[in-house]
């Protein structure tokens, strides 16, 4: 699913903004944020955010991601990448699921609880 660019590039610069280097979680994974209208892939490695491609999306050539987290929308993907919600309770309340690891969801959202 494709996102209109300017959401795309709002929500990369979101996750940009979140990122602590600083997160020591030793998350090393392609990670992929689905939900109803849109989608982004990045790498955390140690201290570094890498995206995908200039679109975000993979192309055709790259490894498919390793954890995926969907949301129920954008509004709750940025709710609780910023900390401001229960990822617990969202999982309870079908607003989140995953299809990897769920110890590397939590350090996910650890990963982008804010710089220090």
């Amino acid at each position: 699913m494709n996102m209109p660019a300017d959401n795309h590039l709002a929500m990369r610069e979101f996750l940009r903004g979140r990122f602590n280097p600083n997160h020591q979680t030793g998350l090393d994974a392609k990670i992929a944020l689905d939900w109803r209208d849109g989608k982004i892939e990045f790498s955390v490695c140690d201290e570094c955010l890498e995206f995908a491609s200039t679109s975000g999306q993979a192309s055709g050539d790259e490894e498919p991601a390793e954890l995926v987290i969907y949301f129920d929308c954008e509004a709750t993907a940025r709710r609780l990448l910023s900390g401001q919600g229960d990822p617990m309770a969202s999982f309870v309340n079908g607003e989140i699921r995953s299809n990897g690891y769920l110890i590397w969801v939590f350090h996910a959202f650890a990963a982008f609880a804010g710089k220090p």
